[in-house]
């Protein structure tokens, strides 16, 4: 459909019942031809009203526009979107061949400049902004606005004011809505003559290069508004920062590079949500968009970004452990067009960071320790134990993840009752469907936390993740199942990277007091065992499941067990499993225990077994013992796989009474470290060398090694090759890079090998201007 250039005013077109300034459209009702494309609309324009191009005017006396300055340095800076690089002249030049674009932020006004081919007159020259979006821009649907210059300020609305005019140089500020859609728009002017009483002509300017709006965190009026500034910082503008991996006892923060002012992230992200035939009317809603994102990130339904793969079996593409940011995975998918291979949860995450930071949503990667995998809505976790005291782990489909990283975004939630905003849940990990559709989110942390799970969206598999009951069902000897309960297995330290500059501590003894981890639990749950933490279960079991025998009597229990199990693990030291008995009772009471130490995955599925001993132990009145179980480096090093983690298993029964103990405990093996040696001060554009070390301290020789380095600003990811490593052997390597932005910036290294997987470091380098 077209607008009406004959409905005129003095100065220019305007609509019935709007203000100069505001959006309008103008459609004569004869006009029933919806254009399918772009292309269709400016041919059809150019036909019926003799539109012309400007360097089609040959009136000399005709106003004629010579060029547009989205005057991006200093639009760039007001936004907080000066450290993208296609914003960057010299950058975008040598990376991409394309000169610098304008990225701004919505609910924020910006200037831009017209040099005309003589002065602007407003009382002569009558002029039109176009902004359009999409490939069929329509006015009913939020992607063609129309905009008459004005000299009154309409905020939070579509408009364009003259802020001055200085010879054939006018400047114009141009106002967005808080809620206009995201992405990329293009920006046209018509300039409309009267050429006699009776017919105008129209000659129209189209600008190249688009206008990336973005989410506005720093407008009060936009969804995503957060008035904390140190949150904005690290939530929006960070580029690097830590993932949380390991199990509960061992949390090791792995450094990440997210990337998000780089290379094609943001046109990634833009790309993902056009291929989803994503309407634009709902992309200025961030509920919609975030909801999308977790759909588009995995290749299940929407040949998204990244391929999962849990597997082991890596072949045809990179492990995941191999990863070290985000960049290097959406360039790939960016320019081939095909999934990346292959990523599991935190690589997710990663990239979930990546985007949502982009789009300008304040966004951080979360880790649940002792994740429940609740596959059937129950919100509990069955666990089945066969007769000699082992896990049958094809007996339940639900499992417990040694750890699982999500996202949180942050933004109002109109949808939900007063309170439910500020962070949000969400998930692109393909774990569960959600309307037909892997997808996971936005869910409120507070619903997650006060168990109200008839919440949108999928409230009720998060809070399961973070707060599921575990029953255990044991066959005993007369080949029936005694049951027993577990309410604090599930949700430990629950982590994201706290505000602030990195301080550098990675793979570390005892990374829970990582001075970088900000333990977020307590959002999600009120404290493990109180009476608010378990009436948040009884609500959310009420309103999401039907199991009430999670609160029946457990029976006589007067023997107390503990599985004893070190907090630290060094891989390629012996280690031993220690479980200890109390008969509190006035008798005598005789245990059979079963230990029995396993490699795992991170999901917690078993690989293999290490080693399985049992025990009869005969505990008099009152007594106290332990059994210990020794397990060598020999058993469990050729074993390993990816994380290098471990779980120890342990079943006892008490003959007199019936009473059953069943307890699983993880563990991760602690990997060697890598030293990162650095310049105290670089200069921009200079080249630098970085030392690398590492000592092999495992009695094996590490093969096929390779040193993966990147920084935002520092580094494009490079993969360096290595010669294999010996027993004892030292590792040197020394990496030239050139710094190509300024201020304080992370490097991160990751070494891997055949046998030893994401041995990470990172450090920090201050680069001079």
């Amino acid at each position: 459909m077209f607008w009406n250039p004959f409905r005129s005013s003095s100065r220019g077109l305007t609509s019935p019942g709007r203000e100069r300034g505001s959006a309008g459209s103008h459609y004569p009702p004869t006009v029933a031809y919806y254009p399918r494309s772009q292309g269709a609309v400016d041919e059809m324009v150019r036909r019926v009203f003799n539109v012309k191009d400007a360097d089609e005017i040959t009136d000399g006396q005709a106003l004629k526009i010579q060029s547009v300055d989205f005057n991006i340095a200093a639009n760039t800076k007001a936004h907080h979107t000066d450290e993208f690089e296609i914003t960057k002249e010299k950058q975008a030049g040598i990376l991409h061949g394309n000169p610098r674009q304008l990225v701004v932020r919505r609910g924020q006004p910006f200037d831009v400049k017209v040099t005309f081919s003589r002065r602007y007159d407003d009382k002569k020259d009558d002029l039109r902004l176009i902004f359009e979006f999409g490939d069929n821009p329509l006015p009913g649907k939020g992607s063609l606005v129309e905009l008459i210059l004005s000299d009154e300020d309409h905020p939070n609305e579509w408009g364009a004011k003259v802020k001055k005019t200085d010879g054939g140089i006018t400047e114009v500020t141009i106002f967005t809505p808080s809620v206009c859609p995201v992405g990329k728009w293009r920006l046209k002017i018509d300039i409309i003559r009267q050429d006699d009483k009776t017919k105008k002509s129209l000659f129209r300017y189209t600008h190249p290069l688009p206008i990336y709006i973005l989410f506005n965190p720093w407008c009060k009026h936009d969804a995503v508004y957060m008035e904390s500034e140190d949150g904005k910082a690290e939530y929006v503008l960070n580029e690097t920062g830590k993932i949380y991996v390991g199990n509960h006892k061992n949390v090791c923060g792995k450094p990440w590079n997210f990337s998000q002012f780089d290379g094609v992230v943001l046109d990634c992200a833009i790309k993902v949500l056009d291929q989803s035939k994503m309407p634009v009317i709902a992309r200025g809603d961030p509920i919609n968009v975030v909801r999308k994102l977790t759909a588009v990130a995995n290749v299940e339904d929407d040949d998204g970004i990244l391929h999962g793969n849990w597997t082991g079996n890596y072949v045809g593409g990179r492990s995941p452990l191999e990863w070290t940011g985000s960049e290097a995975i959406i360039e790939q998918f960016y320019r081939t067009g095909k999934p990346v291979k292959f990523g599991q949860c935190w690589v997710f995450s990663g990239i979930m960071t990546s985007l949502c930071r982009a789009l300008g949503f304040p966004t951080r990667s979360v880790t649940n320790f002792q994740s429940a995998c609740d596959s059937d809505g129950s919100l509990t976790i069955d666990m089945y134990w066969n007769e000699k005291g082992e896990p049958e782990e094809k007996m339940s489909e639900d499992s417990i993840w040694n750890f699982h990283v999500w996202n949180e975004v942050w933004m109002t939630r109109p949808d939900l009752p007063a309170g439910y905003g500020g962070w949000q849940a969400i998930d692109g990990t393909p774990q569960e469907l959600s309307d037909g559709v892997y997808r996971c989110g936005p869910a409120s942390v507070k619903a997650i936390r006060e168990g109200d799970v008839h919440l949108p969206y999928d409230t009720a598999f998060l809070f399961a993740e973070v707060n599921a009951d575990r029953i255990d069902y044991a066959m005993g000897e007369d080949k029936t199942w005694k049951k027993s309960w577990k309410k604090d297995v599930v949700g430990k330290f629950i982590s994201t990277k706290k505000c602030g500059s990195l301080c550098g501590v990675v793979n570390a003894a005892m990374d829970r007091f990582d001075p970088d981890r900000d333990d977020v639990t307590e959002g999600y749950k009120f404290g493990e065992g109180s009476s608010s933490e378990r009436a948040a279960v009884l609500r959310a079991i009420r309103t999401g499941s039907k199991r009430k025998e999670i609160y029946e009597d457990h029976g006589t229990e007067d023997v107390a067990f503990d599985l004893v199990d070190k907090d630290i693990h060094y891989m390629g030291k012996d280690f031993d499993v220690v479980a200890k008995m109390e008969n509190k009772s006035g008798k005598e009471r005789n245990i059979v225990i079963h230990l029995m130490a396993s490699v795992v995955r991170y999901t917690g599925e078993v690989e293999s077994k290490i080693k399985a001993e049992t025990f009869h132990v005969k505990l008099a009145k009152k007594e106290c013992k332990e059994v210990v179980m020794k397990v060598t480096t020999r058993d469990y090093l050729y074993k390993l796989v990816d994380h290098a983690q471990g779980r120890i298993s342990c079943q006892a029964n008490v003959d007199e009474t019936d009473q059953v103990y069943t307890e699983v405990d993880t563990f991760r093996l602690v990997k060697p470290t890598l030293d990162i040696k650095v310049p105290s001060e670089v200069k921009l554009g200079q080249s630098v060398e970085v030392e690398v070390s590492f000592l092999n301290s495992l009695p094996q020789t590490l093969t096929d090694c390779v040193l993966t380095v990147e920084g935002p600003g520092l580094q494009k990811p490079t993969d360096f090759q290595l010669q294999n490593l010996p027993p004892n052997g030292t590792l040197r390597a020394r990496v030239r890079l050139t710094p190509f932005r300024a201020g304080e910036r992370q490097l991160l290294v990751s070494f891997n090998s055949r046998q030893m997987k994401s041995v990470d470091g990172f450090a920090t380098l201050v680069v001079k201007p």
